[in-house]
């Protein structure tokens, strides 16, 4: 019997001491929060395989089954346009552009209030049936139209640099936040947007462009109101890839690699002046057996 119960409490220490790990062909990222958990999910190259987890602050992370949400589709060959049960009809000059192009093609905020058309790049007011006219920053001179990428209920122009501004940063474009006016607030660096709620949107880091040159890969805050930013940097002259989502109502969780030691999951203070973590963990790659 006593040979049994040593047996017994050995195998339940070797499973407590088990580590939590990423598969390495899960690289793709990205973060939600679920009922109240906040999650981590990791998917392959071709989206066919996942993990998700459930990640805290103090716990260990513990793998969990997630159900996407549903995706916008448009119907009625492109007059109306639906997110779940909500449904926006559409303006005939619109519809008519909308009805040019493939599904595939076209991109709905969550409000329903702007259509991306990539095949022209127009983002358009659903409201005023037209697309908006969007001036670039102050701050300098850019040449071309902007690239449009909306996130949730936010839409986000980059603009690249021309002249000698270029010169001095190249290929790096600056990111602004476009209201339903179409006027551009602030100036911060380009990336990958993430709507957080209907104040804030993260500027994730751009990972083929890190990886291309010499940037610095960083994090960035923005708020939606005034465009003022909040920027730190991930890592210096290299690359990195990530996912983020607002946690609580003063926290963004940020899920991100190099892949270098696997991935680091930092929780972000929204109502201070620094976007540097407040509590810190880290979910390495699965060692090759």
């Amino acid at each position: 019997m006593r040979t049994f119960i040593f047996l017994a409490v050995l195998v339940v220490g070797s499973s407590a001491r088990a580590e939590v790990c990423v598969p390495e062909e899960l690289s793709f990222v990205s973060a939600h929060v679920d009922r109240g958990r906040s999650l981590a999910c990791f998917y392959d190259v071709h989206d066919r395989k996942s993990e998700c987890f459930q990640v805290s602050r103090t716990g260990k992370p513990v793998k969990v089954p997630f159900r996407r949400p549903a995706d916008i589709t448009v119907a009625n060959r492109g007059e109306t346009i639906c997110r779940d049960e909500r449904c926006a009809k559409l303006g005939p000059k619109l519809a008519a552009a909308v009805a040019e192009v493939r599904s595939t093609s076209l991109v709905v905020s969550s409000d329903l209030a702007i259509v991306l058309v990539l095949d022209s790049e127009e983002a358009w007011s659903v409201s005023s049936d037209r697309p908006l006219d969007v001036k670039p920053p102050d701050d300098g001179k850019y040449c071309g139209k902007p690239q449009f990428h909306i996130t949730g209920s936010a839409l986000v122009a980059a603009w690249a640099r021309c002249g000698r501004q270029a010169s001095k940063t190249p290929f790096v474009p600056t990111s602004t936040i476009v209201d339903l006016k179409g006027v551009s607030h602030g100036a911060f660096p380009f990336g990958v947007p993430s709507e957080l709620d209907d104040r804030y949107v993260a500027m994730l880091p751009f990972d083929w462009a890190a990886r291309a040159s010499d940037w610095d890969a960083v994090f960035t805050i923005v708020d939606r109101r005034s465009g003022k930013a909040e920027t730190r940097t991930l890592v210096k002259n290299g690359g990195a890839r990530g996912a983020v989502v607002k946690a609580d109502p003063s926290t963004a969780l940020l899920v991100w690699t190099t892949d270098e030691v696997g991935w680091t999951i930092d929780w972000i203070p929204l109502t201070s002046k620094s976007a540097n973590p407040s509590s810190s963990r880290r979910i390495p790659w699965c060692q090759k057996q």
